[in-house]
């Protein structure tokens, strides 16, 4: 098993949600998780 992690510390706020989403979608693309990238930025919209 890989040990992938990665902390963004930030105010969680709707003017940063779309850099919040970019971020994570490509940390998950680096990873080689490119059919993670839909489910999780979705599961950001809903935080």
């Amino acid at each position: 098993m890989v040990n992938r992690r990665y902390h963004l510390a930030c105010e969680p706020t709707r003017e940063r949600l779309s850099q919040i989403r970019r971020i994570a979608a490509a940390h998950l693309r680096h990873w080689g998780l490119d059919l993670q990238v839909a489910p999780v930025c979705a599961a950001l919209d809903e935080l």
